[in-house]
C-alpha cells in the first residue's frame, strides 16, 4: 500500500513544482506597453544622392516587441530636411510611398504625402485585423528633388500614438500641434538624423 502511495504522490509533487516554476517565470517576464515601446523600436535611415537629380531617402523600422495594451490609433513618419543651422528647409515637390509589412509581404501601402510645417509626413494605421499586424514593421521611400537651399542633414521622426485618431493630417501644420489639438496625449517620438556629407 505504501508503494502505491509513492507512485501517486511523486508525480503530483513534480507537477506542482513545474506549475509553480512556470507561474513564477511568466509573472517575472516584463510586459511592454505602448508607452515603453519607444525602447523597443529599431529605425534605420539611408540617404543616397542622385547627382543632378536629388536625394533618395529610405526609412525602415520594426518593433522588437508588441505592446500588451493592444494596437490602436495611427502613427506618423515625418521627414525633415535641415540646413547647416539645423533649421528646416521648405520642401519642394517630393514623391514617395509608405509600406507596412508582415514578414516580407506588403499589407498596406500609401503614396499620400502631407506637407507639414517642417517637412513631409505619412499617416498609417496601428491595428490588428484578420491575423495581420499593421504598424510594427514598415518602410518609407521618398525622392526629394534638389532644393534651392543646401541640405546638410535629414531627420526622420516616428510618432507613435495609442489613442484613436479619426481624421487626416492637415497640410502646413506642425504634427505635434495636431496631436495636441486632437487631445492625443498618449504618444512618443523617436527620431534619427544623418548628415548628407
Amino acid at each position: 500500500m505504501r508503494q502505491n502511495l509513492i507512485v501517486i504522490l511523486l508525480p503530483l509533487a513534480v507537477m506542482l513544482g513545474l506549475f509553480s516554476v512556470g507561474f513564477y517565470i511568466i509573472n517575472q517576464s516584463s510586459a511592454v506597453t505602448n508607452e515603453d515601446l519607444v525602447n523597443h523600436i529599431q529605425m534605420e535611415l539611408d540617404i543616397q544622392l542622385e547627382e543632378g537629380v536629388g536625394y533618395q531617402v529610405d526609412v525602415v523600422w520594426s518593433w522588437n516587441d508588441f505592446p500588451n495594451d493592444g494596437l490602436m490609433g495611427d502613427d506618423f513618419i515625418e521627414i525633415v530636411l535641415l540646413n547647416d543651422s539645423m533649421e528646416p528647409i521648405k520642401v519642394a515637390d517630393s514623391i514617395g510611398s509608405l509600406y507596412l509589412k508582415q514578414g516580407n509581404d506588403i499589407i498596406f501601402e500609401t503614396s499620400h504625402i502631407v506637407v507639414s510645417d517642417e517637412g513631409i509626413a505619412f499617416q498609417f494605421p496601428n491595428k490588428s485585423e484578420d491575423n495581420l499586424l499593421f504598424g510594427p514593421k514598415g518602410e518609407v521611400n521618398v525622392n526629394f528633388p534638389l532644393q534651392e537651399e543646401a541640405i546638410a542633414y535629414i531627420e526622420v521622426k516616428y510618432y507613435h500614438t495609442w489613442k484613436e485618431w479619426d481624421s487626416q493630417l492637415k497640410a502646413y501644420e506642425a504634427l505635434e500641434n495636431q496631436l495636441q489639438m486632437h487631445v492625443i496625449e498618449d504618444y512618443w517620438i523617436a527620431s534619427r538624423s544623418a548628415s548628407i556629407r
